[in-house]
Formats: structure tokens, sequence, C-alpha cells
């Protein structure tokens, strides 16, 4: 049984050229797609936020006063 990948492959080769091209414009659409999509989850959220959210609705960091700070100290125990 071949693969997805395979299957695409065996399927695309069989198209004439100019339907080969539109089929690889699809893909790099999806690709771009995907990626927007996944940059977005992230987009205008730092860590020192989530921390500051945390501490504020939780117990588990509500002794860190300055999540910048602790974002600092991490980064560079996580460097060295």
């Amino acid at each position: 049984m071949a693969t997805i990948t395979e299957e695409i492959y065996n399927q695309v080769q069989s198209l004439p050229e100019n339907l080969q091209m539109e089929t690889l414009e699809f893909v790099n659409f999806l690709q771009y797609r995907l990626a927007q999509k996944q940059s977005k989850q992230f987009d205008n959220v730092s860590l020192a936020d989530i921390l500051e959210d945390i501490s504020q609705h939780g117990t588990a960091f509500s002794d860190i006063k300055d999540p910048v700070a602790s974002c600092n100290i991490a980064t560079r125990t996580a460097t060295r």
C-alpha cells in the first residue's frame, strides 16, 4: 500500500505540467496557511504576560512579583 506522499506523487505525475504547477502552488498555499495559523497562536503574547496572568489567577505562581525579572533569571540560567 502506498503512503499518502507516494499517492500524491503518482497522481500529480500523471497530470499535464500546467496542472502540476497549479498543484504546487496549492501546496505552497497550504504551507503558508499552516505557518500563519501556527504563528497567530503566539502573536502579542510574551512569557512575562503569561506568568503575570497565572500569578493573578492562581496560587501556584502568586509569589512572583515581577514576571519580567523571573523570565530574565530563567533565561540566564538556561543559556549557561
